[in-house]
């Protein structure tokens, strides 16, 4: 058995991995896979194809094995280094697209912290390129994580999509490397893209699907609360002076208890909840 058809019908319960595997193992699109059945192998394909196939099969996530995943339009370099790209997360891009718009200020600042594998960044960033040229030099970029590996990751990814120059990577945890360039840009509408470890350990022990993906990237304290506890306390000290729209990822089950936390800070005319695709609370927002 070493032609395209027969490998399909034989991997019926992961039919569309497969399909992807394929591709990726002969150099193709998935529509040449399929169109081209008869196809078989050579040695090498075959070796490639099976190692990687039998790795699915224990549950290693197809974008490790491809080494690549799309999000928002671009293909995005992953490994088990950082977490990968959902496509719930591309809200947080499409809020931060209409922030810019509706604020229409010559120096907005955008900051992605946890950045991974700079999925968020990127996608605002190479937007705005895109759609308004004239004011896009005039706003800055910025990107962070704890983790080393992953930022090397989200500057590898940068410089694939031509956007290296126009963002900013700090290493750090949260807020503290854009302290300083906050104090002095205070009054800057800023928008803060932050999808942290929400997870308990029960919940990342629960979750069989997420076994590969960085435990760092994963688990946020007891509660899953902690990360963002402490972004909210980082903005207060900051005393900043001008527009914020905070956009922070959760858990639905989290929503009641990430507004007590905000209200703590904010009135609550300044909370909102977003729901995702599904209709479940995923996002609460600070907009002030």
């Amino acid at each position: 058995m070493n032609n395209i058809g027969q490998y399909l019908a034989t991997a019926k319960s992961f039919s569309r991995e497969a399909l992807s595997l394929l591709a990726f193992v002969c150099g193709r699109d998935s529509s040449w896979i399929i169109a081209h059945p008869e196809y078989k192998l050579n040695n090498q394909e075959t070796k490639l194809f099976t190692k990687k196939f039998e790795q699915l099969k224990t549950g290693r996530p197809l974008a490790y094995l491809l080494g690549e995943k799309n999000f928002y339009k671009h293909s995005l370099i992953v490994t088990p280094a950082v977490l990968i790209p959902r496509p719930e997360s591309e809200i947080i891009v499409e809020t931060a697209i209409d922030y810019y718009q509706k604020k229409r200020h010559n120096r907005q600042i955008f900051l992605d912290l946890g950045t991974g594998s700079g999925a968020l960044i990127i996608a605002i960033a190479d937007h705005l390129k895109s759609k308004e040229v004239s004011r896009h030099g005039r706003c800055y970029f910025g990107a962070s994580d704890i983790s080393p590996a992953a930022l090397a990751i989200a500057v590898k990814n940068a410089k694939k999509q031509h956007l290296k120059s126009q963002i900013s990577f700090r290493s750090g945890d949260l807020l503290q490397p854009w302290r300083r360039y906050l104090q002095i840009n205070r009054r800057s509408p800023l928008f803060i893209a932050a999808n942290l470890p929400y997870l308990t350990p029960a919940e990342k022990a629960r979750e069989t699907s997420i076994a590969y993906e960085p435990k760092l990237a994963l688990i946020g304290g007891k509660d899953g609360l902690e990360l963002y506890r402490r972004l909210l306390q980082q903005i207060e000290t900051l005393k900043l002076s001008g527009p914020l729209l905070l956009m922070m990822e959760i858990n639905p089950h989290q929503a009641a208890a990430l507004v007590k936390e905000a209200k703590k800070y904010y009135l609550p005319q300044y909370i909102q909840k977003k729901a995702d695709l599904s209709g479940r609370t995923r996002f609460i927002i600070i907009d002030k």
